[in-house]
């Protein structure tokens, strides 16, 4: 058990430095989309979250878990925007409640608190479906 969670740091490590870059990325869409253009929060947020979606999987599929194949570009792609759907919800889920609904804390905070949660979500399920060839093989 201690060998297998050494062994998957490095990849941990590689999935938390491309997912901060495109957190910082759609952040910064985020607050261009909101702020500036004055687009509606949850749309600004979505269309963020989907910029950091391609980002991700890219970033993921050839740094990270080095799918260099394109043998299973599709399904991969198609599994990963699957599994980051369910995060957008979970990530709108917590800007709707925190910030807009309840108004606890900032549109940016309540995105951070969101990001957070969809972080543990969204390696947990790459890691082991998306790509992670042999398991459901």
């Amino acid at each position: 058990m201690i060998l297998e969670f050494l062994e998957s740091l490095p990849n941990a490590l590689k999935f938390s430095v491309v997912g901060g870059s495109a957190f910082i990325i759609d952040l910064i869409m985020t607050f261009f989309l909101k702020d500036v253009i004055k687009v509606k929060p949850i749309m600004s947020n979505s269309i963020g979250f989907v910029t950091g979606i391609l980002l991700r999987f890219f970033g993921n599929r050839y740094w990270t878990f080095h799918q260099d194949s394109m043998d299973n570009f599709w399904q991969d792609f198609f599994q990963y925007v699957g599994i980051e759907s369910a995060g957008l919800i979970i990530v709108n889920l917590a800007v709707w409640q925190l910030a807009q609904k309840r108004k606890i804390i900032s549109f940016f905070w309540a995105k951070v608190i969101g990001m957070s949660v969809f972080y543990l979500y969204n390696y947990s399920m790459n890691a082991v479906f998306t790509f992670n060839r042999g398991v459901l093989e």
